[in-house]
């Protein structure tokens, strides 16, 4: 019950965001010209969307049969590897930032290389070998995680994330002489 309940607050704190950001974002992205940037920007923020509500419905569907759990997941992992591809469109928003620095080039490009790897590595090979198990309670259960590359993809996703929160901050505080 816990993970549906954090689940649900996650997907309400998510759609609350998009109602007070909604405005701001039909005035100067909805109404601009189409180009990449404005896909990638839209993806990113839209795909996060699909993924909370199929997980969502994955976790609350009662009597859910293996092939449902299997056609969830696979929904799951395909998404999650497009959103974080389109979520990259933040890193080239933080290298731009920083002048296109040879070294912001290089540490941003190896982390994007390795989250997109790691996806690519989980549509793969992970979720195919996994078995399912029916549940008397709402939800399905997989026995075939790897536990490594579940933690490996967090900690890569995690780093990815502070690294470009920090060179952003620090921008953003950096006070010019």
């Amino acid at each position: 019950m816990t993970v549906v309940s954090s689940q649900v607050c996650s997907a309400a704190f998510l759609v609350y965001d998009y109602f007070l950001t909604l405005p701001d974002e039909v005035q100067y992205v909805w109404r601009t010209h189409w180009c990449l940037r404005k896909v990638l920007y839209l993806a990113s923020k839209y795909l996060i969307l699909v993924v909370f509500l199929v997980g969502l419905h994955w976790v609350t569907s009662r009597n859910v049969s293996e092939a449902e759990c299997q056609i969830f997941n696979t929904i799951l992992h395909y998404s999650y590897l497009l959103a974080v591809i389109a979520a990259e469109n933040m890193t080239l928003q933080v290298w731009a930032l920083w002048h296109q620095r040879p070294w912001a080039t290089i540490m941003l490009g190896c982390l994007c290389v390795v989250g997109i790897v790691l996806g690519f590595k989980d549509i793969s090979t992970g979720y195919r070998n996994d078995v399912w198990a029916s549940l008397s309670y709402p939800g399905c259960a997989t026995a075939g995680d790897d536990r490594t590359a579940l933690a490996t993809s967090y900690i890569t996703v995690l780093t990815h994330e502070i690294v470009v929160f920090v060179l952003m901050a620090v921008d953003g505080v950096h006070v010019p002489e």
